[in-house]
């Protein structure tokens, strides 16, 4: 741990049970010591709770929030502060769930190569991914779009090349789109074992397979679909279980 994050020493590190104790012990500790009646602390309009309540129990602290446009970008184009007051810490998110409440468009860049678990879990509102997935995806974490009620369309995966190479693409434990009402899946040749949850509770009208069906698990769960369409052209094997119900 002391390597990955580059500290000098372990006494540096300090292990808590989250995020939200991790920021109150760095807001009593550190902040109550060098944080002044005057400074200021960035924030953004996308923090948890706990990422500004913390700082607002500051005595005598300002906080200068920055927006979010329609977008969902940080708007960073109007000054934040007016370069009068000092600012002692900017306490700004890694990674939000702020988003996931409005997001109906997805655009993904072309070179993206991992989704990871959870990635848009519960982004109801989500409509739309473009393009459907990545060429160059190699890995589609488990329940990436679970939750993703609003989002219909086509989605492929498994088209992933380097330099015309077919690369695999890998998966999470399943549950990659439950409860998404996408009208068709194609699955390409690259694809290496589906999980045994992939296809629970989804609602593909088609499935394309491009791909050998030995590269599903057991009980990969069809019953959803309504149409299957084979391009696979060498021989290929049932696994079991994978028309049940």
């Amino acid at each position: 741990v002391r390597a990955f994050i580059n500290a000098k020493s372990t006494n540096e590190i300090l292990f808590t049970r989250g995020t939200t104790e991790s920021i109150n012990l760095l807001a009593f500790s550190f902040g109550e010591a060098f944080i002044k009646e005057g400074d200021e602390i960035i924030v953004t309009t996308m923090e948890h709770h706990s990422n500004i309540v913390s700082w607002q129990l500051q005595p005598g602290v300002r906080l200068r929030v920055i927006p979010m446009s329609d977008d969902g970008v940080l708007d960073l184009s109007k000054p934040i502060s007016n370069g009068k007051i000092i600012t002692a810490i900017p306490a700004l998110w890694y990674s939000t769930g702020a988003i996931s409440g409005w997001l109906t468009e997805l655009k993904l860049p072309e070179t993206l190569t991992r989704i990871e678990s959870q990635a848009f879990r519960y982004c109801s509102k989500l409509q739309k991914v473009e393009p459907c997935l990545p060429n160059a995806l190699t890995y589609l974490g488990d329940s990436a779009f679970n939750g993703c009620s609003s989002l219909t369309g086509d989605i492929s995966i498994g088209f992933a090349t380097n330099d015309g190479v077919m690369v695999q693409t890998t998966f999470g434990a399943g549950f990659q789109f439950q409860n998404a009402k996408l009208s068709k899946l194609v699955i390409g040749p690259g694809v290496s074992p589906l999980p045994a949850n992939f296809f629970t509770s989804t609602s593909f009208k088609f499935v394309e397979f491009g791909c050998n069906l030995s590269t599903f698990s057991d009980a990969a769960m069809l019953k959803s679909v309504t149409n299957l369409i084979f391009r696979h052209t060498g021989d290929f094997t049932l696994p079991n279980q994978a028309f049940n119900g």
